[in-house]
């Protein structure tokens, strides 16, 4: 159902003055991107780079506030000191005006993580210079995982089991391309994990992640319906969740593929991997149209095999440890770079860690309809309860236009769409560049939705602007911005 406001009228969404958007930090949700033990950012073996975007949410940022008006015979309150310079204090209703704000220091920088390129020697099938065993251990190449193989510390091993010179292993995962054609609108494989560790291990703590570059095809992008999961010939599909996520398109690994994507799978279930377990999973996913289509020969974690080969570019970790495989060099956006994030037509909610505000009081000019979740589908795939908030109410773009106030500076924005209406089709725009194409897609299951982006945008006048490409028409339910 489309609600339109008040007596079924187009309204304009405008109510509040413009917000100030300083930095404030929020730690980003367990599902997503970021990190598991490296300070606020990135996988566990990514290092910093000195590049800053503005003081960091623990402190500097925004300058302190004005001191506030005097009382009767007093002056001002000193401004806060946690940024840049205070603006001068208001003068006092009856006594001295208000001292001037001190200067605020410059805070921690924030700073992006740098993508890890390993060297060719990393991938040569020998035991280099530098290299406890074969492409893994040592200072350079990335924690060994496979059975036998050398080490001096700990460290050396994936699974930090590092015994008599050798590490242990705890698992093997194979994949198999079911779709093997270098272009196909439906990338499909197979993968098995045998589990060879005598400790249990509880599959709610695992995530497989297959890499791959979205490279311009439609959202959103899902799970096929002929998923399934077996654990032990047992049917597990039920407590299996796929999810893609998206990242800046990160630099050329050593076969000179890119990455800005991945497809998360995670378990709900309560049992548990035992010593001889097998976990066996067949995935595909799709674009919202088949057209243009993916270019898996550039994947990732793609390879040409028609039987099951262990897979180093499929990665597995259970919480911070990294049980298999190696990640591409992968663009990661730190949270402290988090500027601002609003939810179209809802209410102020907290996502993944971050405050996305109210439209109305993130001053949102809008003149259109806006769709209010009633009679709408579960979100497809389905997600947690602030997400499902997020995603209830929705701008409906047509011909119309959203402006978002914010600072000028340059940001990467990411922007929700859902398949609020079963018609809905087409590309939204952001500051009159062209965001990916949006397919609706409504099935039994749900409505399916998509954070698409991050997109390079630069505001010069102190406003985001939404639009359309021509007749279509998509529902923007939430946008938000990392400082570049």
């Amino acid at each position: 159902m489309l609600r339109l406001s008040r007596a079924g009228r187009l309204r304009r969404h405008r109510q509040k003055p413009a917000p100030s958007w300083g930095s404030a930090c929020a730690l980003i949700g367990a599902s997503l991107v970021c990190a598991w033990s490296v300070s606020n950012c990135g996988f566990p073996d990514y290092a910093f780079n000195e590049t800053t975007v503005g003081g960091s949410n623990a402190g500097g940022g925004v300058g302190g506030d004005a001191g506030t008006a005097g009382t009767a015979g007093n002056g001002g309150a000193l401004g806060g000191s946690s940024g840049s310079s205070g603006s001068a204090g208001s003068s006092g209703s009856l006594g001295e005006a208000g001292m001037a704000g001190e200067a605020g220091g410059g805070g921690t920088p924030c700073t992006y993580p740098t993508p890890v390129t390993y060297p060719q020697s990393c991938f040569d099938n020998a035991n280099s210079p530098g290299e406890t065993g074969t492409d893994c251990g040592g200072s350079v190449c990335p924690a060994c995982f496979t059975a036998n193989q050398g080490c001096l510390v700990a460290s050396d091993c994936a699974n930090g089991e590092c015994s008599a010179g050798f590490c242990t292993q705890t698992l093997r995962v194979s994949y198999m391309s079911l779709d093997a054609n270098a272009s196909t609108p439906f990338p499909k494989f197979r993968l098995v994990v045998e589990y060879l560790s005598q400790q249990s291990l509880p599959l709610k703590t695992i995530r497989l992640r297959y890499f791959f570059n979205h490279d311009g095809v439609s959202e959103p992008v899902l799970a096929q319906g002929d998923a399934q999961a077996l654990l032990n010939s047992q049917d597990i599909t039920s407590h299996v969740r796929w999810t893609a996520y998206r990242l800046p398109l990160g630099p050329a690994d050593n076969r000179g593929r890119q990455t800005d994507s991945y497809l998360e799978i995670t378990f709900s279930s309560a049992a548990s991997l035992q010593s001889g377990s097998m976990l066996e999973l067949v995935q595909s996913i799709a674009a919202g149209s088949a057209n243009p289509p993916f270019q898996q020969a550039a994947h990732y974690s793609f390879e040409e095999v028609g039987t099951l080969t262990e897979n180093r570019f499929v990665t597995l970790d259970s919480g911070t440890k990294r049980l298999w495989g190696v990640e591409p060099p992968l663009a990661v956006i730190p949270d402290c770079a988090f500027q601002a994030a609003v939810n179209f037509g809802g209410p102020a909610v907290t996502v993944g860690g971050y405050a996305y505000a109210a439209s109305t009081d993130a001053a949102v000019d809008f003149a259109g309809a806006i769709f209010d979740g009633t009679g709408q589908p579960n979100p497809l795939p389905d997600t947690d309860n602030a997400t499902t908030q997020l995603l209830s109410t929705s701008f409906v773009m047509v011909s119309n236009q959203a402006t978002w106030p914010v600072a000028n500076g340059s940001y990467w924005a990411y922007t929700w769409l859902t398949s609020a209406l079963s018609t809905d089709a087409g590309q939204l725009t952001i500051q009159d560049n062209p965001a990916d194409p949006f397919q609706g897609v409504q099935r039994a299951s749900g409505a399916a939705w998509a954070r698409m982006g991050p997109y390079p945008i630069d505001v010069l006048d102190g406003n985001v602007k939404f639009g359309m490409i021509g007749s279509g028409r998509v529902s923007l339910a939430g946008a938000a911005l990392f400082k570049r």
